[in-house]
């Protein structure tokens, strides 16, 4: 069974930010010969997840590994791209999607959540703005969604 990969991420009207999440898929270590497709929920023409499902199914892929690039498991997102694929019968919040084109089998990933390398990242961009020992405060904005479940996994997430 050949299997593929769809990444889908946010999207943005920024180009910089579309190509920084390109430039991160692309340095990625992925198996040889994996085919893999960057896609995106709205705002880049071209690169919706129906096209990049569409990219994959073209390319003869009959098992669709799927990875939400999301930080938090508390996005509505993730939660609608998995109704959208088939995976859950009813989305847990309104969505404006509709239901994806796939023939393949899916598998769904997790987003990254309070994955090592998000810690790492963030520890490793604090520590370059140290000037001394203890002259590092941060304070991390983001935002969640007001909709439960979403608030209560976003705010577990944060406080972990």
């Amino acid at each position: 069974m050949k299997t593929g990969l769809l990444v889908i991420s946010h999207g943005s009207r920024d180009l910089t930010w579309v190509t920084l999440v390109d430039e991160a898929i692309a340095k990625a270590q992925w198996p040889e010969g994996l085919p893999v497709a960057s896609s995106f929920l709205e705002c880049v023409p071209g690169r919706s997840s129906q096209e990049g499902i569409d990219e994959l199914d073209a390319q003869g892929v009959e098992q669709l590994a799927v990875i939400p690039l999301f930080v938090s498991s508390g996005s509505t997102h993730v939660d609608e791209i998995a109704w959208a694929l088939g995976v859950t019968e009813e989305p847990l919040a309104a969505t404006e999607l509709t239901r994806f084109r796939v023939r393949a089998a899916v598998l769904y990933g997790r987003p990254l959540d309070e994955h090592e390398a998000v810690l790492a990242m963030i520890a490793d961009r604090l520590a370059k703005l140290a000037v001394g020992e203890g002259s590092v405060r941060a304070l991390l904005v983001a935002h969640g969604s007001p909709h439960e479940p979403f608030q209560t996994r976003w705010r577990a997430g944060w406080a972990r």
